[in-house]
């Protein structure tokens, strides 16, 4: 069995990480790869991170697909009429977006986001 690991600008390991991938998926092939190179899918049976929906044909094998984003529609489209298990991230950002919409909001209230004219 292979799994493939996509990485990308959002899905970034460690070292210690992709060492600690590797020894609790072993015996299977662990194969890290940029972006999911379609050739690295044609006989992965799980496919981990940031998975384009582009290069899904290639991954004929693929029973799993584990994306790190919320969004899956595009990958069931891709998918439809396979047996391919989907999972996501999805309500894993839920606090960091609330946080992040509040400081937003506060910034906005309190006008620190207008610059002010230089005298």
């Amino acid at each position: 069995m292979h799994i493939v690991v996509a990485e990308g600008p959002l899905a970034k390991f460690s070292t210690e990480q992709l060492e600690r991938l590797r020894t609790c998926a072993a015996p299977q092939d662990v194969i890290f790869s940029s972006g999911a190179d379609p050739a690295r899918l044609a006989d992965a049976e799980i496919a981990f991170g940031l998975i384009q929906p582009a290069t899904l044909q290639h991954g004929q094998q693929l029973r799993w697909i584990h994306t790190i984003g919320t969004a899956i529609d595009d990958l069931t489209e891709e998918l439809r009429g396979r047996a391919v298990l989907i999972t996501g991230e999805r309500g894993s950002s839920r606090a960091y977006l609330a946080e992040h919409a509040f400081a937003l909001l506060l910034a906005l209230t309190r006008g620190i986001a207008i610059k002010k004219p230089e005298t």
